[in-house]
Formats: C-alpha cells, sequence, structure tokens
C-alpha cells in the first residue's frame, strides 16, 4: 500500500469542464429591444460575455385558472385592441432576426 498502486476515493484530479447550465433566480428584465434583439437584465448572468443566455419565467406557483386567465386576457384585448397585429409584426421580426443569425453563423 502507498505505492501508487491505485488512486483513493475522492481524488481531485482534472477533467472536462464547460457544457453546464446555471440557473440564477429572481433577477429582473428591465428592457426588450426586438429590433437590436437585446435584453437588459438586472443582477450577474453566468457564462462568458457575447454568449447565448436562455431566459425562462420562474415557475414557483400554479398557473391561475382557466376562466380569470381568459378575463385578464379578453381586458387586455380591450385596452390594446391592435395588440394581434403586434404580437404578429414581433414574431415576423423574430422570425427575421433568427434566420439573420444563422446565416451570420453559417459564415463563421
Amino acid at each position: 500500500q502507498g505505492s501508487g498502486s491505485r488512486v483513493l476515493p475522492g481524488k481531485k484530479m482534472p477533467g472536462r469542464m464547460g457544457n453546464e447550465f446555471r440557473t440564477v433566480q429572481n433577477l429582473k428584465v428591465l428592457k426588450v429591444d426586438n429590433e437590436l434583439g437585446v435584453v437588459l437584465v438586472s443582477g450577474p448572468i453566468p457564462g462568458p460575455k457575447g454568449r447565448i443566455v436562455r431566459l425562462q419565467d420562474a415557475k414557483k406557483r400554479k398557473a391561475p385558472a382557466l376562466q380569470h386567465r381568459e378575463k385578464a386576457r379578453g381586458e387586455l384585448e380591450q385596452r390594446q385592441p391592435d395588440l394581434q397585429d403586434r404580437l404578429e409584426q414581433a414574431r415576423l421580426r423574430h422570425l427575421d432576426m433568427q434566420a439573420q443569425r444563422r446565416a451570420h453563423m453559417a459564415e463563421l
């Protein structure tokens, strides 16, 4: 024993790094700029600068009841009658930017 015939369990050794996901909660979205494809977030974002980040809602509660969602949607449509048109324009702009990003990545 002790002649170097084996490695003790738990010995710190080099290994593969990266390809890990990190979740950070309690961050606030300050501004979304669809034209530039930029989202301003308050707080630290893990990872190197200029990399892709996935944003999603923190699902800490159950979704509200269906009738509450329908009521809120109806109120929103009354306040903003052109909502569907604006959503469709934002969707088309998003698809256009996505195609531009893919074309740019293909050039690299």
